[in-house]
């Protein structure tokens, strides 16, 4: 499945990604989780993206991979600027209705813990994978996207 975001505040000009992040942003104690992080320039403000993926398993290893994920999230959300998180998160058990309906899970109860605490919104409201929503967009913005639509996979 391809998610299609729609950006509301890009102003004026083609977004680029800023190459030099700055100083302060080390995800090298990270270095184990896969996720990527970049700035995209929009106009004169600035969006930080994440992009991430969390495998589908639910051990005690994947217990561990989700708090060190959560963590480098928190971590490195920007206060400054909007946030956007994209990415696959392997949480079939969440249900994003108007409640965000908790679960009994240890690993999806974090994701929902910190969705909340970091007032996040969660764009995608409809099924990424048979009858789950995995795929997230989230922002610390609920304006900046416009919209979010499915798309036919990109096949290589």
């Amino acid at each position: 499945m391809l998610l299609i975001l729609r950006i509301n505040k890009v102003v004026e000009s083609m977004p680029v990604v800023e190459t030099d992040l700055p100083a302060e942003f080390s995800m090298l104690e990270f270095s184990m989780l896969e996720v990527v992080c970049f700035y995209v320039l929009c106009g004169s403000g600035k969006l930080r993206v994440f992009v991430i993926y969390r495998p589908p398993y639910y051990d005690t290893k994947a217990q561990r991979y989700m708090e060190a994920l959560i963590e480098c999230l928190d971590k490195h959300l920007c206060q400054r600027h909007a946030n956007v998180i994209i990415g696959d998160f392997s949480c079939p058990k969440v249900k994003w209705d108007d409640e965000y309906t908790p679960s009994s899970d240890y690993i999806h109860s974090l994701q929902m813990q910190f969705v909340s605490t970091a007032g996040l919104h969660q764009f995608v409201h409809f099924a990424t994978r048979g009858e789950n929503v995995l795929d997230l967009v989230l922002s610390t913005d609920n304006q900046i996207i416009n919209g979010v639509s499915s798309g036919p996979p990109i096949r290589s």
